[in-house]
C-alpha cells in the first residue's frame, strides 16, 4: 500500500443520514465505523437531551451544537484509547 497518496471516496449523503463522520486515519485505526457511529448517535442524542433543539436562529447558520460536541468528542477518541502515563 502506498501510503503517500491520501485514501479518497465519494459516497452520496441521504436524507435519512444522521451525521458525518469526518476524521483521520487515527480514528478509523481504533474503531470501526459501526462504533463511531454509535459513538456520535449517542453523543447527540444526550446533547439534545440535556439542551433541546437548538435556536431556530442558530438553525439558518449550519451551526448544530450536538453535532460539533459529537466531532470534538470523537477527535479526542485515538488520543484517549490507548494513552500510557510515563513518569519523569
Amino acid at each position: 500500500m502506498d501510503y503517500t497518496k491520501p485514501e479518497i471516496m465519494f459516497i452520496p449523503r441521504a436524507r435519512e443520514d444522521e451525521c458525518l463522520i469526518l476524521a483521520s486515519d487515527g480514528l478509523w485505526d481504533v474503531m470501526s465505523n459501526e462504533e463511531a457511529c454509535e459513538v456520535a448517535r449517542r453523543r447527540i442524542l444526550l446533547w439534545h437531551k440535556k439542551n433541546g433543539a437548538p435556536p431556530l436562529a442558530e438553525r439558518g447558520k449550519g451551526i448544530d451544537p450536538a453535532s460539533q460536541a459529537a466531532a470534538d468528542y470523537l477527535s479526542c477518541l485515538p488520543f484517549k484509547k490507548e494513552a500510557k502515563t510515563t513518569s519523569l
